[in-house]
């Protein structure tokens, strides 16, 4: 397969948010939505000789998917809604190589492959797609940061740092779950939390008066949470993104449209993903947070116990998203969009789109770059509803100028 060379010259640092990046090392799990594709390295695959129109051949291309929807389904009752906070995130392809999310194995020509392995968009500048990872995987982003800025890693250790730092986070808040190993109608919400503002842990320490406690992981950090992620009708709390998921074999899988989940990106940013695919493996805890026997039905105090080791967030990020982002990154209290290395990192993301804003059939343009990141997660708290603060503004003219799009 055909790999990327191109190089971006990102002339900046950002080593204040690799002091507390906060990785992670956990087991790759993979669905099959529809999103686009990007490439690994390794020699394009020979396509066969044709088998005949009266053959049927299966798609050769064993793409990355999460299990089907469980079919013995136990009437267990349901849990109370509980939350799961964002604990790390690891964009690294090498650990997180995404999930197949446009159906397509990119450049793999054999007979059967889907749309012969062509993009799932069309790409107006490249006469031939960049190549997708093993499985049909897709994760332009995690290429663009381990290929471009290797000594860095400014998105992945900007989120990790937000997070570890107690500033901002992703709440996964799950209902009407049986709290069994399989569910077939489960709720899943997406909350954007803005920061612990109280001790919840003893381990926890803040660096002054009014600042962010950070996580203490002991299940009751409370984190803050950003009015425009929920709605309070009657006064209760309810995500607005939110869709209907399934657990097999204690995995969930969730799959949301268009309105997106937005990930921690530094103090006070975020950087969306849309049509987001989860996929989270549900270990029961104790009190001690140690793992509990799954076969014991939890008590009151255990019920909104639980952790994801194995995760995975994948989606698409509009290339304008992405720009407004990585441009809004303060380089020694300068707006990384107003410097001069700014227009290098523009052309390197608008290459890197590898993917439609949203499922089309091959028929729109690449207009987005496919990511996917393995997480954990770990129990938490929801706490005070607070607004959001002011929007950071330093990119707005540049975006005016054109700089924030793509051409």
């Amino acid at each position: 397969m055909r790999t990327r060379t191109t190089v971006l010259g990102l002339g900046l640092r950002v080593s204040v948010f690799v002091a507390s990046a906060c990785l992670v090392s956990v087991a790759s799990v993979a669905a099959c939505v529809d999103l686009d594709s990007l490439s690994a390295g390794g020699a394009r695959p020979e396509a066969l000789p044709d088998a005949g129109p009266d053959t049927f051949v299966p798609d050769p291309c064993a793409r990355l998917a999460p299990p089907d929807p469980p079919t013995d389904v136990e009437d267990a009752g349901s849990l109370p809604p509980f939350e799961l906070a964002l604990s790390t995130l690891d964009l690294d392809p090498a650990s997180a190589p995404g999930l197949d999310l446009d159906a397509v194995c990119t450049c793999d020509t054999r007979v059967g492959t889907a749309r012969g392995g062509a993009s799932s968009c069309v790409r107006p500048e490249t006469p031939e797609p960049d190549c997708d990872l093993d499985g049909g995987a897709d994760n332009a982003i995690g290429l663009l940061e381990r290929d471009r800025v290797p000594t860095e890693s400014p998105i992945t250790n900007r989120m990790n740092f937000s997070i570890a730092e107690g500033r901002r986070t992703l709440l996964v808040q799950i209902s009407a779950y049986n709290g069994r190993a399989n569910d077939d109608d489960v709720g899943v919400g997406a909350i954007y939390a803005l920061g612990i503002r109280e001790q919840g842990c003893p381990t926890s320490t803040a660096d002054f008066d009014g600042g962010p406690w950070r996580p203490g992981g002991c299940g009751n950090d409370t984190w803050t949470i950003s009015r425009a992620s929920v709605t309070e009708p009657g006064g209760r709390v309810l995500p607005v993104v939110s869709t209907k998921g399934y657990v097999k074999d204690f995995q969930l899988v969730a799959r949301f449209g268009q309105a997106p989940l937005r990930l921690p990106f530094g103090e006070d940013l975020s950087f969306p993903i849309t049509v987001a695919v989860l996929t989270m493996k549900l270990v029961p805890l104790g009190t001690d947070l140690a793992p509990r026997d799954p076969a014991r039905p939890p008590t009151p105090a255990e019920e909104r116990l639980w952790r994801v080791d194995e995760g995975v967030i994948a989606g698409r990020v509009p290339t304008e998203d992405a720009l407004e982002a990585l441009g809004a990154i303060t380089v020694q209290s300068t707006a990384f969009c107003t410097t001069t290395s700014y227009a290098t990192v523009r052309d390197s993301v608008c290459r890197s789109a590898d993917i439609a804003r949203a499922p089309s059939g091959g028929s729109a343009a690449c207009e987005a770059l496919s990511g996917a990141g393995k997480a954990t997660f770990v129990p938490a708290r929801m706490g005070a509803v607070v607004d959001d603060p002011p929007r950071f503004a330093g990119c707005d003219a540049p975006r005016s100028a054109g700089l924030m799009v793509c051409p």
